[in-house]
């Protein structure tokens, strides 16, 4: 008695009995505040075989040298911390010897892996987004993709999209230019909070002002932007 649980209902009826699927325990438990989110609002938490099928194929796509820039040999590094619940940016940038900097930023490439109304495509469709709540998270896509394949991880090679920029000395855009790419992030980057970087003085930008130089407006899209290859 008193412990909160999952019930589905046997009926239709309003007056249908239900049958006791989990028992979740103590309903002022931290775990209890996210299940009875997700059961208020409907959230899908649950993906369909079809879907999870899907994923388990989109994991064995080869990344094809003919269609993304290998970056492999940049030290990229991830900015996303150790307890994120996603790991999916990363950057890399050094001085050009003339003020300004040139910098890569990347993303883990999800377009590769979900195609066009297919089954992922259609439950991302449907979920929208991912939920997150202290204790879980409800991802958008299957966990083997979410938070594996479409996770930028430390020396794993990755498929990423990557924006090139440079910028002149007052912070200003050069030039830009995007690229599906593949990257093997490095750990993130020390000289972040001050300390020296693992991987050399230039394998990130150093604190400010450099990184606050890089806040000028956004460039206009660049005609020699690559298209997506699928």
């Amino acid at each position: 008695a008193g412990e909160l649980v999952l019930a589905e209902r046997m009926g239709k009826s309003a007056r249908a009995k239900v049958k006791v699927v989990e028992v979740i325990g103590d309903p002022l438990a931290p775990k209890a505040f996210s299940l009875i989110a997700i059961a208020k609002h409907g959230i899908p938490h649950v993906f369909p075989s079809e879907t999870i099928a899907e994923a388990e194929r989109a994991v064995d796509l080869p990344l094809s040298p003919d269609h993304r820039e290998d970056l492999r040999n940049v030290p990229i590094v991830a900015i996303d911390p150790a307890d994120a619940r996603d790991h999916d940016d990363a950057i890399w940038a050094e001085p050009d010897g003339k003020g300004g900097y040139r910098a890569i930023i990347a993303i883990a490439d999800v377009s590769y892996y979900v195609r066009p109304g297919g089954e992922l495509d259609r439950e991302a469709r449907k979920r929208g987004n991912s939920v997150y709540f202290p204790d879980r998270v409800v991802p958008m896509l299957p966990e083997v993709l979410s938070a594996d394949v479409c996770s930028l991880k430390q020396d794993v090679d990755r498929a990423a999209m990557a924006c090139h920029i440079s910028t002149y000395k007052d912070g200003k855009f050069r030039d830009w230019r995007g690229s599906p790419a593949r990257c093997s992030p490095s750990r993130p980057c020390r000289s972040l909070s001050g300390r020296p970087s693992p991987r050399g003085p230039h394998s990130a930008f150093p604190c400010s002002p450099p990184l606050s130089a890089l806040s000028g407006p956004s460039p206009p899209p660049s005609p020699h932007t690559p298209p997506i290859a699928h």
